[in-house]
């Protein structure tokens, strides 16, 4: 079951420099170069969190919305790896459609995602998942939970 997260104006700056630092830590082993997001709960923090690393955000537009650029896919960097960042993951849907949104309007290759990363404002548990295996992060003991192969 998808659980919807509504970021209050106390928890917007902890949420910031939590994820923030989680996407420098993962900048560093899955090797990414920018940080890919879709909707108002991606880009409410993804924007943030990308001036706050240095790292560039692109944005995927939701199916039949268009900006007033008139682009689907705006600011990604062809051919450079990213992670997904959003607040939740349900049926895999927008993900799949993002990572194929990229791959036929800027003529990507299919394995430039190299993850997700699932923030959560609470910040109970973090979720990670790369090309194969979902990581879940108990916030409180900070051990890495393997909860499945994909």
């Amino acid at each position: 079951m998808a659980d919807y997260h509504c970021i209050s104006e106390n928890q917007f700056k902890p949420v910031v420099k939590r994820t923030a630092t989680a996407i420098r830590r993962l900048q560093k082993l899955l090797e990414f170069e920018q940080i890919v997001c879709t909707g108002i709960s991606g880009q409410s923090i993804a924007w943030p969190v990308g001036y706050v690393t240095g790292i560039p955000v692109a944005v995927v537009r939701r199916k039949g919305e268009r900006g007033h650029h008139g682009y689907t896919v705006e600011n990604f960097r062809r051919n450079k790896p990213y992670i997904i960042l959003d607040d939740f993951i349900s049926s895999g849907t927008t993900v799949r459609y993002m990572v194929r949104t990229i791959n036929k309007e800027k003529a990507a290759e299919t394995n430039l995602c190299v993850g997700v990363f699932c923030y959560d404002p609470t910040w109970s548990r973090q979720v990670t998942i790369d090309k194969t295996k979902l990581f879940v992060y108990d916030a409180s003991s900070k051990k890495k939970i393997v909860e499945t192969t994909m």
